[in-house]
């Protein structure tokens, strides 16, 4: 299969990379980023970066890949320390939309993997988990033959970009506190990034029955098959 990987420089889709680079099913496997980024092994060179500083531009670059892709894996994201509410929303949604607009229509992916978040809806009081609930409206109106949308909780683990803010700092140290514990489901059950991506692509790339058309994934429901995968 061929994949592209939006939002690769971050936590959850540096692990996506990973994966992807090490299954069998991935034949050619694209970034798009706006810098380049370390990466680990690629023995079978099915790795191609695709960097444009001007994500406006993204649209194009997409477009400019040989042939059609397969999966669309959305792990694009930004927080409110690095940007205001409407730029967030920009990057979230607008493009978000934008570029799974382009991979089903002109690249024919029949596979779309949103990495979104836990209390995602609509209508929801809260800004983000607002925003987030947009982006899994119009992402599924696409109609792709198979829509993951991921809700991970508080994500943890090393990235290559830290996050910056003093509240983004309080959640990761409140979230490694319950992690697995019995006491998970108070903080809305933390999660690794790297569970999410080996659950994501996992998903991605099995045959699913037509009436698993769009499936939806909980916190704990991505982190009891991360152990057994």
């Amino acid at each position: 299969m061929n994949v592209l990987v939006i939002g690769a420089t971050g936590l959850c889709g540096a692990h996506f990379v990973e994966y992807a680079l090490e299954s069998t099913k991935v034949a050619k496997l694209y970034t798009l980023s706006r810098s380049d980024w370390p990466t680990g092994q690629d023995p079978q060179g099915k790795l191609v970066k695709l960097i444009e500083p001007d994500s406006t531009l993204w649209g194009r670059a997409m477009r400019d890949i040989p042939g059609n892709l397969d999966v669309l894996i959305c792990a694009l994201g930004t927080t409110r320390a690095r940007s205001n509410a409407e730029e967030q929303y920009a990057v979230d949604h607008d493009l978000t939309l934008e570029l799974a607009t382009v991979a089903k229509r002109e690249k024919h992916a029949h596979t779309v993997v949103v990495v979104s978040s836990t209390g995602a809806h609509p209508e929801s009081r809260f800004f983000y988990a607002r925003m987030k609930g947009d982006v899994e409206r119009d992402i599924t109106e696409l109609q792709f033959n198979h829509t993951v949308l991921l809700r991970p909780g508080i994500l943890l683990g090393e990235r290559y970009k830290p996050h910056v803010g003093y509240r983004d700092f309080l959640g990761t140290r409140f979230g490694a506190l319950f992690y697995r514990s019995r006491f998970q489901a108070w903080a809305l059950y933390p999660i690794r990034g790297s569970e999410v991506a080996k659950v994501g692509l996992h998903l991605a790339l099995e045959e699913l029955p037509e009436d698993q058309k769009v499936q939806i994934r909980e916190s704990n429901e991505i982190l009891d098959p991360a152990e057994k995968i």
